[in-house]
């Protein structure tokens, strides 16, 4: 019997614990500062073996340099809280996880057509705003499917961050498929 973990980096992601020995699971929203992840991770260790997954992140084109600065400093936090508390650990890509977890997700849109309408008229095309609104749906369609899944596989948990919230928290649903994920595949 083992504690899995799953966690969705950055400050909007989440925190996923699945205690197999007990049949369990509970989610969260990133803690604020570093100590607190240390505290949660380390509050549910209970002498059970523990191995965390981690969605691994990169740079992501289009965003600001601070922005990916700062989301690669959420992710690297995380290693390192895991290093030092001794928690084994395995990184997982965005797709990898997904295709385990998403089978029959919504399939990405064709922006082929798009691209050539754009480069033919670069400036302020009409079309850049119609392929970002298309390429915006099917986010929230994958966002949509995932909450679907995840409350399918976990009917008991509760994806609201808070008692105020009456939308599910996306980090809090990818870190507990990512935690399933890990319980699905590891040895």
């Amino acid at each position: 019997m083992r504690n899995i973990i799953g966690i969705d980096p950055g400050k909007t992601g989440g925190v996923a614990i699945i205690y197999d020995h007990m049949v369990e699971t509970e989610v969260h929203p990133t803690p604020e500062t570093f100590k607190e992840r240390a505290e949660l991770l380390k509050a549910h260790d209970g002498g059970w073996e523990t191995i965390a997954f981690i969605e691994q992140v990169h740079s992501i084109p289009g965003t600001s340099a601070k922005s990916n600065f700062t989301f690669g400093g959420e992710y690297y936090s995380w290693l390192a809280i895991l290093e030092t508390l001794g928690i084994s650990f395995e990184t997982v890509t965005p797709a990898t996880w997904q295709k385990v977890m998403l089978e029959g997700k919504p399939k990405r849109p064709d922006t082929k057509k798009l691209n050539i309408l754009i480069k033919e008229e670069p400036c302020n095309s009409p079309f850049i705003k119609q392929k970002k609104d298309l390429l915006a749906r099917h986010k929230k369609a994958i966002k949509e499917y995932a909450y679907t899944t995840a409350h399918r596989l976990y009917p008991s948990v509760s994806f609201l961050a808070t008692d105020r919230c009456s939308v599910p928290h996306d980090g809090m649903v990818d870190a507990l498929l990512i935690a399933e994920y890990g319980r699905r595949t590891a040895g």
